[in-house]
């Protein structure tokens, strides 16, 4: 009976991901990346078996503490189905007025992210942060991904955020921001900011500002090294 145990050969684990994969090539613990992730070491080890839901904030949370691309973390026989490419058009900045705010094409990038119900048949783009309006949430150089579905006051949900431009004289500022609606309905711009000069809400009818166009709503983040 030893004998057969001795002689026995384990079989390679099947993960549902590249996770583990990923961490071992970097020669990380799973506290190590835990402490990267700002997570704790169970966490990574669900999301590494599947009892954690490896959906796109994590993959972007991991990609970046393991200095990959997000897709990097499917597994290599995912279809491509499973990932989006995503291309980055130009920046997010608040008191930056100018009459256009995408990048000339041949300075565009793109991205390959993994896909999520939320983006099939949308039309997503990629921003880069400049700033610190929301740098609670989104640090200077983060990528926000935006759905660029033009909306009314009457489509805004409390607490989310949203890709929003205010026009005078023909040019534009265009920064992300949160909204937040009062007791008397009234929407804010709220922003979400460690900054003393980026601390006023801002009335969504500004009547300092020729129009407000709120051009789409954050549905993902990545926050760059």
């Amino acid at each position: 009976m030893n004998q057969q145990r001795r002689g026995r050969k384990s079989t390679p684990r099947d993960y549902p991901n590249r996770l583990n994969e990923w961490r071992s090539r970097r020669g990380l613990s799973l506290q190590q990346l835990a402490d990267r992730t700002n997570t704790t070491d169970s966490t990574i080890s669900k999301l590494e078996v599947g009892r954690t839901t490896l959906d796109i904030d994590w993959m972007m949370r991991l990609a970046d503490a393991l200095d990959i691309g997000p897709a990097d973390l499917l597994p290599a026989s995912a279809p491509t189905s499973k990932t989006r490419q995503i291309d980055i058009v130009g920046t997010v900045e608040p008191g930056r007025w100018a009459s256009e705010h995408s990048w000339p094409m041949a300075e565009r990038y793109s991205i390959i992210v993994p896909n999520q119900p939320g983006f099939e048949g949308r039309a997503i783009e990629g921003r880069h942060v400049l700033g610190d309006l929301m740098n609670k949430t989104y640090p200077a150089n983060s990528i926000v991904l935006v759905d660029m579905e033009p909306l009314s006051s009457q489509e805004l949900e409390a607490g989310a955020h949203y890709l929003i431009a205010r026009i005078n004289d023909g040019l534009s500022e265009e920064t992300v921001r949160g909204v937040q609606c009062d007791d008397k309905g009234q929407w804010w711009l709220v922003p979400e900011s460690t900054s003393p000069e980026f601390q006023a809400w801002v009335p969504l009818n500004d009547s300092t500002v020729k129009e407000t166009r709120i051009l789409g709503r954050v549905v993902s983040s990545w926050v760059q090294k």
